[in-house]
């Protein structure tokens, strides 16, 4: 469990780097922040697995995820930009060619 705390704080640290908020929209429920939509996001595209088949494995090692049609909303509604600077944050160097 410690090593899921670590990568999830890696994860909110990126977000604030790149001056996310810490809810993708205002209205409704919060009952996830964005860090942990785009952490499941991240294990998703790990494991290479269906939305199912990751909230059925994230509840199996007990961790917090939203429902799969939550992930598949935050997919869509998360803007390109907020992926390329967390990649290009993520990188030490670049590589030259």
């Amino acid at each position: 469990m410690k090593q899921e705390e670590l990568i999830l704080n890696k994860v909110k640290c990126l977000l604030k780097r790149i001056n996310a908020s810490t809810y993708l929209n205002k209205y409704g429920p919060k009952k996830y922040t964005l860090a942990k939509k785009v952490y499941a996001l991240f294990l998703r595209s790990e494991w290479k697995c269906s939305f199912r088949r990751t909230v059925r494995l994230c509840k199996d090692i007990d961790l917090p995820c939203p429902s799969k049609s939550t992930l598949h909303y935050i997919l869509n509604k998360l803007p390109w930009k907020w992926i390329k600077n967390m990649f290009m944050i993520s990188i030490k160097k670049q590589a030259r060619y």
